[in-house]
């Protein structure tokens, strides 16, 4: 699949380079995401994929839920990797305008050098940059099981 420029790895989506490795943010975000798609999560509300969300994460990378980047900005998680820190934000319904600009506001914090939006429906996923403030976006579908 290909979404504004940028390229299917693995169904994550992750902008060109100009080189076969990744390497900096992108690439942090890019393990963060990856070990996300590599899971099938059982949920039936937002508050349930989190919880699956953080039980996939713990085990691999130092997790933060709910980090306070300031009074309005709350990404569900903060994922160090490295030197990195990636805020994922967990969607399974939302308007994309909302989405965007949650996004927008997290991108703005020295704190956050990648951001990762994991959505439950791949209808959130197309339309979403692959760049936000300069820094690295990428998202990942949370499948869940067949029904």
């Amino acid at each position: 699949m290909n979404i504004l420029g940028s390229e299917s790895i693995g169904g994550v989506q992750a902008a060109s380079t100009d080189t076969d490795v990744p390497s900096g943010p992108r690439a942090a975000a890019l393990q963060v995401a990856q070990h996300l798609e590599a899971h099938v999560f059982q949920w039936t509300n937002e508050r349930e994929l989190q919880h699956g969300i953080g039980d996939a994460l713990t085990p691999r990378f130092d997790v933060q839920a709910e980090v306070v980047l300031s009074r309005h900005d709350r990404p569900d998680f903060v994922v160090t990797v490295p030197p990195y820190r990636v805020a994922i934000e967990v969607k399974v319904a939302g308007a994309r305008t909302a989405i965007l600009r949650q996004l927008s506001r997290y991108a703005a914090h020295a704190g956050v050098d990648a951001l990762v939006l994991a959505a439950g429906l791949r209808t959130l996923l197309p339309g979403i940059p692959t760049e936000i403030h300069g820094k690295p976006v990428l998202v990942a579908h949370t499948r869940a099981p067949l029904r």
